[in-house]
C-alpha cells in the first residue's frame, strides 16, 4: 500500500516537473488561410478552423493601417506553415478570447517567418517575448488597433455610404423583433433577476459592464437604449424631473405617468428626490438621444437603495405604470456606429472623463474648440486637481488624434449633447489616451 503510494507520488512529480520544463511554446502543422486584420488570421490546424493571434509587435515609427495590411495580404498568400503556439501548461495550445496566441509563424512557400516577412517589408519594430493575454495593453491593441496611424479612403467612404443606405432601407422594412420595455429588457437573459436584484453589489458589477460593453470590440454596436448614473431629482405631476444630476451635468428628464389626476403626493416626491439611480435614455434609430420639448425621454430608472425600477417603484405606492408608447423613430434594434479620425491639439484635461482639445482644420462634424468625452482611467487618481495639472503640464498643446463616433446619419454621436471619442492618440507619445493617465496615475499615487 505504501510502496504504490510513493509510486504514485512518484510519477506525479516526474509528469509535473516534465510540464514545467516544457518551452513556452509548441508546434503545430496547418495553413495560414487569410488575413483578418493585423494581428490576427484564420487558419486551419488540426482540421479545425482557427483564428489565430500574431505576435506582439511595437513600431517604431508610424505605420499606415491600410498600406501595412495591403502589403500583408499581397505578399503572404494561403500556404502551408508552422504555427508556434502558446500552450496551457499541459501541452495543448492555449484558447482565450476564441484565439489561438502565436509567438511566430512559418511561412513554408515564403520559407520565412511572419516577423521576418515584416522585416522584409522594411518594418522597424521590436516583438513581445510574452502573450497578447497576458498583456491587458496588447490585447487593446488588438481590439482597437492601437497605435497605428487611422487613413480614411475615398472609396472606402464611398462603400460604406452604400452599406448605411442599405441598411436603413432594412431598417424601414424590417419589423422590430426587439421588445423594451424596462431596464431588465435590454440585458442578457437573467443578468439582473429578481432574486438578485436584492445584492447591490452585483447589480453594480453588472450594471457597468453593461455600460462598457458596446465599446470593447472592433466594431461599436449600441443598444437602443443608455445607462447613465445620477441622483434623481424633483419629481412634477407631467413626468418632468428637474434638478436632476446626471453624469455631472443637470438636464431636464421626463418619464411616463399614470394618467390619473392627483397621483403624485408629497411622501413620493420626497422618497425619489436626491435618491441615486440608474436612468434608461431613449435613443432614436440613428443612435441620438431621444428629446421632447427640451427634455431627455428616461425609458425607465433603477433606484438602487429601493432596489426598484419605475413600474416596481410606481406599484409600490399602488399605481399602474403606462406602456410606454413606441414611437416609429425610437430605435428598437442594435444600432452600428462609425469612426471619423480627425487631427486635433490637445488642450485641457476637464473632467476625469472629458476633455477640451482644438481641430486646426475645418469639419462639418466639429467645432473648432471642443469638449470631448473620452473614457475614465481604470484606477482613479488620488488627487484629480494634481493629476490634471500634471498631465496638462507635460501634453497641453500636444498634437493629438480624435477617433469620433459617427452616428448611422452622419453625424457626431453625443451623450447629453457632448461628442464622445473612442480614441485620443498622442502622436509624439505613440501612444494612447489611456496608457498615459494609467502611467501618470501610477507614478502620482506611488508617491502617496
Amino acid at each position: 500500500m505504501i510502496k504504490n503510494i510513493v509510486l504514485s507520488a512518484l510519477l506525479l512529480f516526474a509528469i509535473t516537473s516534465a510540464y514545467a520544463a516544457m518551452p513556452a511554446t509548441i508546434k503545430e502543422s496547418g495553413t495560414w488561410d487569410a488575413l483578418n486584420s493585423f494581428q490576427v488570421i484564420q487558419a486551419t490546424i488540426n482540421k479545425q478552423n482557427e483564428k489565430v493571434c500574431l505576435p506582439t509587435v511595437e513600431f517604431t515609427s508610424k505605420v499606415d493601417m491600410e498600406q501595412l495590411q495591403t502589403e500583408l495580404k499581397t505578399g503572404i498568400q494561403k500556404q502551408e506553415a508552422i504555427f508556434n503556439l502558446y500552450h496551457d501548461g499541459i501541452g495543448r495550445p492555449k484558447k482565450q478570447g476564441g484565439m489561438l496566441y502565436a509567438s511566430d509563424v512559418y511561412l513554408k512557400d515564403l520559407k520565412m517567418t511572419y516577423t521576418g516577412f515584416l522585416s522584409k517589408l522594411g518594418y522597424k519594430f521590436t516583438v513581445s517575448n510574452k502573450p497578447a493575454y497576458e498583456d491587458r495593453e496588447a490585447f487593446k491593441n488588438i481590439v482597437y488597433s492601437r497605435g497605428i496611424d487611422e487613413s480614411k479612403r475615398e472609396s472606402d467612404k464611398k462603400r460604406k455610404e452604400e452599406e448605411k443606405e442599405k441598411a436603413r432601407k432594412q431598417r424601414k422594412e424590417k419589423p422590430p423583433t426587439r421588445r423594451i420595455e424596462t431596464i431588465y429588457d435590454v440585458l442578457p437573459p437573467g443578468v439582473i433577476p429578481p432574486a438578485t436584484r436584492k445584492d447591490i453589489a452585483e447589480i453594480n458589477r453588472r450594471i457597468e459592464n453593461m455600460k462598457s460593453r458596446p465599446y470593447e470590440t472592433k466594431d461599436v454596436e449600441i443598444d437602443p437604449v443608455r445607462w447613465a448614473s445620477g441622483v434623481c431629482g424633483l419629481l412634477k405631476e407631467d413626468g418632468t424631473i428637474t434638478g436632476a444630476k446626471v453624469e455631472g451635468r443637470k438636464p431636464q428628464i421626463k418619464i411616463r405617468v399614470p394618467d390619473t389626476k392627483g397621483w403624485l403626493t408629497p411622501a413620493m416626491i420626497k422618497e425619489l428626490e436626491g435618491a441615486r439611480c440608474e436612468f434608461m435614455l431613449q435613443r432614436d434609430y440613428n443612435g441620438h438621444e431621444v428629446t421632447e420639448n427640451g427634455a431627455y425621454l428616461i425609458r425607465d430608472l433603477y433606484l438602487h437603495k429601493l432596489k426598484l425600477n419605475w413600474e416596481e417603484w410606481l406599484e409600490k405606492n399602488g399605481l399602474k405604470c403606462p406602456d410606454f408608447e413606441n414611437k416609429p423613430t425610437y430605435a428598437q434594434q442594435p444600432i452600428v456606429l462609425d469612426t471619423e479620425y480627425l487631427p486635433a491639439v490637445w488642450v485641457k484635461t476637464l473632467a476625469i472623463a472629458a476633455c477640451g482639445v482644438t481641430f486646426p482644420k475645418k469639419n462639418v462634424l466639429v467645432k473648432e474648440k471642443e469638449m470631448l468625452r473620452v473614457f475614465p482611467p481604470e484606477v482613479k487618481p488620488v488627487s484629480f486637481k494634481n493629476y490634471a495639472k500634471a498631465f496638462d503640464e507635460k501634453y497641453a498643446n500636444c498634437s493629438i488624434g480624435v477617433t469620433l463616433l459617427i452616428c448611422p446619419d452622419n453625424k457626431p454621436y453625443t451623450e447629453l449633447g457632448q461628442k464622445r471619442a473612442l480614441r485620443v492618440y498622442f502622436s509624439d507619445a505613440g501612444t494612447n489616451l489611456d496608457v498615459l493617465q494609467k502611467e501618470l496615475i501610477k507614478e502620482q499615487n506611488k508617491k502617496k
